[in-house]
């Protein structure tokens, strides 16, 4: 995911809507969908440019005209043959924004305001997924996803009609039925699709086969264990395709339809037990018999043709990638990801399996190499440029020194290997296409190979003499094969040339033969090709898969990269002699199809027509981007609420271009009774650096007098605040940290509202304040999958203002505010955490002004207390797990993740209103549910109770408080750079 500041996204304009009280039904829900929806920023100062054609608008930047023109064509291709299936003509025009500045698979669609689909053109690393034209695929896919949310019928229709673009039936549902739907729909219109995809199937082979399946509830939401965000996809395609098969081939499309209409979120049930035939919970059970019959027999299968004696020398799971023997033989490197801990290179040990951790990585192309002496440890990892972009470059860690060294900057370069001269050579991507370069040890680079849109290369590896390079390249049709690359002559040559998938080659320590993975028997195996007699011989005969091929020095040994249900390892065996290779050269080959199919053996002469594949495709007339034809489309949704004297009704505007460049917020009301009008408009600029935010309020806000005066016959005091402001936001962002500071200038007015002066409006400031300000923000937390809290870093704000008379101000002061927080994991015990937090604030204001509240705070166990002239204060607490529940009820839309608690001290120490010292202090403890709520939104309910200590201000008694928070995201910030779920 992109990076993003804090105020990137509509979650802060409708915050800020609810913090003010302008709080609705549709406001929560148009919040938890902009929650759900990623909202990508773009490097600043871009020129961008669209494309029109009939059903699209392409945006792309603007040196990306030919890459743009070719997803115009595709596009009109996909809306092509998508149509007929879907039935559905969508309601507009669809925008679709190639994203090159990110250096991995990426694909998004939205219908929240428009029809919107993001994609980056690059294509898988290792090539795991069949296709024949990647960008075909990952359209189909997005496109799907924008057919099925923009059929809508009935009551929905018309609420869209009235108030825009926010919801849509087909979103309503668990993902696997979201995502599910996709990939059935991308597996049957294309001669690729993950739904036929002997990696996929691997997936459920294996949780098959080790009893693994999880229940019906639990593969509702995204599982926190593993296969985690691949769940959706591997499980919802083969439900879908199950259910075609006993109902019907139209049956999923017609669920899909018949949904689109329902009146409430979430009430899919009858729909299901019509089109799926009966109950969700007897469909599942049904649908796992059958996979596990079917699993049984090709375990049989495979069984009687001898499976293969290996060692697991780790039991990780998660991901595990990039193998390499190091010097003695006694010790193999890999790279390593689980959704427990940051991605890391770590070692292991050959003998007694022990295990080192060597270095954090932000790995998503976790190919490794070794230079000559062992010392160097080279590999590739993303990190920000441009501000937004994110982009792959070569490093080494220097064991040594045990520090990482840059090799490449902004290259874009992935897969490094290094021979005994001290030449690397690498994959350069860009525009979706890849070169293959050597970079000489004095640093000249070569493009030794010039990639297009009919060839992907990946995975190069010197040979033992450093005259030939072996690498695995995708070529226009959908084949996958092992290339060897002669350097002197410039002449590459195809070992083999079918249509099964080989990848993740590597060479024989002698040069005489090439290892390599691939999907020719219908599980993925090691393979060897003697380069002397032209035969191929299967390796390895494993229920899982076998990838990532590497011979020992000694030549004794074979290790790679094995799969279980937990996920992958690294195994070792005896590597055969030439002899033996000799008896292994006679396997069953190609048996992709009988072992691809999620439900039964596939059907005879099972054939699809593919999308048309265009290389280049027409040239399209271009205009300059116009953010206004997506600005223009707002969510809409009244207000409703109360002043002093009667109701104000209104209504609210909130929208952003397709872009992301521009968001706005609009509150306008207007007040019966008292012939008054309010508004609230908030907007947001990040086209260029610095980015520009602009805030104006009319608003009349209400405040409770009863703890001033519990015999006034009034319970509210009404004051109109008028307020703008102007700031610039500099931010600075890298993978481990976002830094920003931002700028700016106040202006503050406040008046007495009531329709009769108050005496209690004498508590209440009354004038001016306008001040100049500057605000900044550090974060370096980070958190995982199955984390309860941040678990490592800090948070930093401070923020300072300067309330002047010169600035006509009525006050003249100076205010400041610092706030920390610290995470520190616990080493021996996972996911606990301690957790600091400290804030001091600051205010020279004189003491005839202390009718100015200028913060508010509470210690738990106490009421809410007010400071006038200083605070500082701050909190201890350990966080411990309790369980791991992973459980809900069948479909619906409540899950919980985990129960957890903490163990917490309060201290502060303030001035109050009349500038007197006061101190309050407390402990306690926390017990903390995690859920997720409409099947993605994280939710957490919490119960406390604390104990103020004796002799402090406040009271002694204890308190029981309960409290309710949304996940805003934090879930979503965790580490998800190490992870090989190219997900789209």
């Amino acid at each position: 995911m992109l990076p993003k500041t804090d105020r990137v996204c509509l979650n802060y304009l409708l915050v800020k809507m609810m913090i003010n009280k302008k709080i609705s039904f549709l406001i929560i829900f148009i919040f938890f969908a902009c929650h759900v929806f990623p909202q990508l920023v773009f490097p600043p100062n871009q020129k961008w440019k669209t494309i029109e054609t009939r059903h699209f608008f392409i945006h792309y930047p603007e040196l990306h005209i030919e890459l743009a023109c070719r997803i115009a064509s595709l596009s009109e291709d996909v809306h092509e043959t998508i149509l007929p299936v879907l039935r559905h003509v969508p309601s507009e025009k669809t925008h679709i924004v190639i994203n090159d500045f990110y250096d991995s698979v990426f694909g998004a669609a939205s219908f929240i305001f428009y029809n919107a689909i993001y994609i980056s053109p690059n294509q898988i690393p290792a090539g795991l997924g069949h296709y024949e034209d990647f960008l075909s695929l990952l359209l189909l896919h997005e496109y799907c996803h924008i057919l099925d949310m923009d059929m809508i019928g009935g009551f929905p229709e018309g609420a869209r009609h009235l108030f825009g673009r926010f919801y849509s039936p087909n979103w309503a549902c668990p993902l696997w039925m979201i995502e599910g739907f996709a990939v059935y729909i991308e597996t049957e219109l294309s001669e690729g699709g993950r739904g036929i995809d002997p990696y996929y199937d691997m997936y459920l082979r294996m949780a098959f086969l080790k009893n693994q399946v999880p229940k019906l509830d639990q593969v509702t939401p995204v599982l926190d264990r593993w296969p985690g965000p691949a769940s959706p996809y591997v499980y919802g395609e083969s439900l879908y395709r199950y259910m075609t098969g006993k109902r019907g081939p139209d049956k999923a499309v017609s669920f899909r339809r018949e949904n689109s209409r329902k009146l409430w979120p979430f009430s899919f049930g009858g729909s299901l037990g019509y089109y799926w035939g009966g109950s969700i919970s007897r469909f599942y059970s049904q649908w796992k018999s059958g996979l596990a019959e079917r699993y049984e027999r090709q375990k049989n299968y495979l069984e009687s043709r001898g499976i293969s004696q290996v060692q697991r020398l780790t039991n990780l799971g998660g991901d595990t990638w990039g193998i390499e023997w190091m010097g003695g033989d006694d010790e193999i490197l890999f790279f390593n990801r689980t959704y427990d801990e940051h991605a890391l290179i770590r070692s292991v040990n050959t003998e007694n399996q022990s295990i080192r951790n060597l270095k954090k990585v932000n790995c998503v192309y976790p190919q490794l190499s070794l230079n000559q002496t062992g010392d160097r440890i080279y590999f590739s990892q993303f990190e920000i440029y441009d501000k937004n972009a994110l982009y792959s470059d070569i490093y080494y860690l220097d064991r040594r020194l045990r520090r990482v060294c840059q090799v490449t900057k902004k290259q874009r370069t992935f897969d490094p290997d290094i021979n005994k001269e001290g030449d690397i050579v690498y994959i350069r991507t860009h525009q979706g296409k890849t070169d293959l370069c050597l970079q000489k040890q004095n640093g000249d680079c070569i493009v030794l190979l010039k990639g297009d849109e009919s060839h992907y290369y990946s995975n190069p590896g010197f040979s033992p003499d450093s005259k030939q390079i072996v690498l695995s390249v995708w070529e226009q049709g959908g084949f996958k094969d092992i290339v060897i690359y002669q350097i002197d002559s410039r002449n590459y040559y195809s070992i083999c040339h079918d249509k099964a998938w080989d990848i993740t080659p590597s060479w024989t320590r002698d040069g005489k033969g090439i290892l390599f993975a691939s999907d020719r028997t219908g599980v993925y195996n090691i393979f060897h090709y003697s380069l002397q007699n032209k035969k191929m011989a299967r390796l390895t005969n494993l229920l899982g898969g076998a990838f990532c091929p590497k011979v020992s020095h000694d030549s004794r040994k074979l290790a790679f990269i094995g799969y279980s249900s937990k996920g992958f390892d690294v195994y070792t065996m005896d590597m055969p002699s030439a002899e033996t290779l000799e008896s292994l050269s006679d396997f069953d080959h190609d048996r992709r199809e009988d072992f691809s199919y999620g439900y039964q053996d596939p059907p005879k002469n099972h054939k699809k027509e593919s999308l048309s594949f265009r290389a280049k495709g027409p040239l399209f007339k271009s205009k300059n981007y116009n953010p206004l034809r997506t600005l223009a489309r707002p969510v809409r949704f009244p207000v409703l609420t109360m002043d002093d004297t009667s109701t104000v009704v209104g209504a609210a505007f909130i929208g952003k271009d397709v872009l992301n460049q521009h968001f706005y917020g609009l509150i306008g009301a207007y007040s019966i009774d008292r012939n008054r009008f309010q508004f609230m408009f908030d907007y947001l600029n990040m086209q260029y650096y610095p980015n520009v935010s602009v805030y104006i309020q009319d608003f009349v806000e209400p405040h409770d007098l009863s703890d001033i005066d519990e015999g006034s016959e009034d319970d509210l005091y009404w004051q109109r605040l008028q307020m703008a402001s102007l700031s610039f936001e500099v931010p600075v962002s890298k993978l481990e940290y976002n830094f920003s500071i931002s700028p700016g200038i106040s202006y503050e007015k406040y008046t007495n509202a009531n329709m009769k002066p108050l005496n209690q409006s004498r508590h209440y400031f009354q004038g001016k304040l306008n001040s100049l300000f500057i605000r900044a923000n550090y974060s370096s937390v980070r958190a995982y999958t199955r984390s309860i809290s941040y678990e490592e870093g800090m948070h930093i704000n401070a923020e300072f203002s300067k309330y002047s008379q010169s600035l006509s101000s009525k006050l003249d002061f100076f205010l400041g505010k610092v706030s920390i927080q610290n995470y520190f994991p616990m080493i021996y015990n996972r996911h606990h955490v301690l957790f600091t937090k400290l804030n001091c604030y600051y205010t020279d204001m004189k003491k005839e002004s202390r009718h100015l509240s200028l913060f508010s705070f509470r210690v738990r166990g106490y009421q809410e207390q007010s400071w006038r002239k200083y605070f500082y204060g701050g909190s201890v607490e350990y966080r411990y797990p309790l369980f791991n529940i992973e459980r809900g009820y069948k479909v619906w839309p409540v899950y919980l993740r985990q129960i957890h608690g903490a163990v917490f001290t309060d201290y502060s120490e303030y001035s109050n209103i009349n500038f007197s010292r006061k101190t309050a202090a407390s402990s306690g403890i926390e017990l903390k549910s995690d859920f997720w709520i409409f099947y993605m939104l994280p939710v957490s309910i919490s119960i406390g109770y604390a104990r103020p200590w004796k002799g402090n201000a406040g009271s002694d008694q204890s308190e029981i408080y309960f409290q309710l928070a949304l996940g805003l995201g934090m879930f979503n910030s965790c580490d998800k750079t190490g992870l090989r779920h190219f997900l789209w």
